[in-house]
């Protein structure tokens, strides 16, 4: 008897520890931590010419984009004394923004930065949300911090207890802008920066009382200014060159030339560049610098025009011609043009070109 009433009580204590064993997993579940993450993104910024007489707020080059989502996760819904909270949480964008430029309007439309090159800034749009640069508003994270909040996400209606999640995504654009004085300094290239940062904090709720910094930004790279030194006089814009008529005889042969006439190009510059001119046309012959002939009733039969440069030589289509360092005031830069047969039998009629001038500056 007594040896069984051992037994007994030594099963009964393993059972005990059993009992606290599983009690003990049951208060211990897995929780991830709550927190809003997204990945950094970079606008890469192109390649400008910029007028030395641009006016402040001028936009340069063309506007880039990126898209960023910021993810919510394992947010818990607090409820004490019947009260229910950390219902939201906002993604934040500011609270350390780089520096502004002083032409930056602090309600928007976009934030405009400066850069590392005096008179250039560049402008930051957001959608669905308008990018703002704002401090002490409604709008502002906890700690009243220049920025914008992107979006939210939200718990859901009638929801108590548990935890929720979800995304919130914005699209960033960004160009160059001028923001002042246009000068030799202003030429070079845009150093990459981090611009925006971003934060997601709770209102009114665990994370109230100041934002956490996602540990990601919005950020720019490369891009580049060179100084336009010229600008093409009204004159010169869009003009017409008038060939004299000439006898349909004396064009016998592939490669006859005849009605030189001379033309210019007239610039306004300043000091401060090397300018290029490169001679662009959608109709060109297999002969160098010949613009093909235009077909069709009331057109000459295998004429064509040729452009030659000031020293009489054909210029190549599509091939930038120095003009080398820019003066201050006029620059006239000298062209001729010709008629040029393209095959034979040559008919009489008239003869039509266009061709189109780009400058481009070092």
């Amino acid at each position: 008897m007594i040896g069984r009433n051992g037994n007994a009580q030594r099963h009964l204590r393993a059972l005990a520890w059993l009992l606290i064993l599983c009690a003990s997993l049951g208060w211990a579940p897995f929780a991830a931590a709550q927190n809003c993450t997204t990945s950094s993104a970079t606008i890469t910024l192109p390649a400008v010419t910029v007028s030395p007489n641009a006016s402040v707020g001028t936009l340069l080059g063309s506007p880039q984009s990126v898209t960023m989502t910021f993810t919510c996760s394992n947010i818990p819904i607090v409820t004490r004394n019947r009260v229910t909270s950390n219902t939201t949480t906002t993604i934040q964008a500011g609270e350390t923004l780089a520096t502004l430029a002083s032409t930056n309007v602090p309600s928007g439309p976009g934030i405009t930065f400066a850069t590392n090159l005096p008179g250039i800034g560049v402008i930051i749009t957001g959608s669905p949300t308008q990018a703002t640069s704002e401090s002490g508003s409604v709008n502002d994270g906890p700690n009243s911090q220049a920025g914008f909040p992107v979006g939210s996400v939200n718990a859901g209606a009638g929801k108590t207890s548990g935890t929720y999640g979800g995304t919130v995504t914005e699209t960033f654009t960004g160009q160059l802008i001028v923001t002042g004085t246009i000068s030799a300094s202003s030429v070079g290239s845009i150093s990459s920066n981090s611009l925006i940062p971003f934060w997601w904090y709770i209102p009114g709720g665990t994370v109230d009382s100041s934002s956490v910094n996602t540990g990601n930004s919005l950020n720019i790279s490369g891009g580049s200014v060179v100084l336009q030194a010229c600008t093409v006089q009204a004159g010169s814009a869009n003009q017409t060159i008038t060939l004299p008529t000439v006898n349909a005889r004396s064009l016998t042969s592939v490669g006859s030339t005849a009605g030189l006439t001379a033309f210019n190009i007239a610039l306004t510059c300043q000091a401060g560049a090397n300018a290029s001119i490169t001679m662009t046309t959608a109709n060109a012959a297999t002969a160098t610098g010949v613009i093909a002939p235009t077909t069709g009733t009331g057109f000459a039969k295998n004429v064509g025009v040729q452009i030659l440069n000031g020293s009489q030589q054909p210029i190549t289509f599509n091939t930038a011609q120095s003009l080398g360092a820019t003066p201050t005031g006029t620059l006239n830069v000298p062209y001729f043009a010709q008629y040029y047969v393209t095959g034979t039998p040559v008919a009489a009629g008239q003869v039509t070109g266009t061709l189109t001038f780009t400058m481009s500056y070092q």
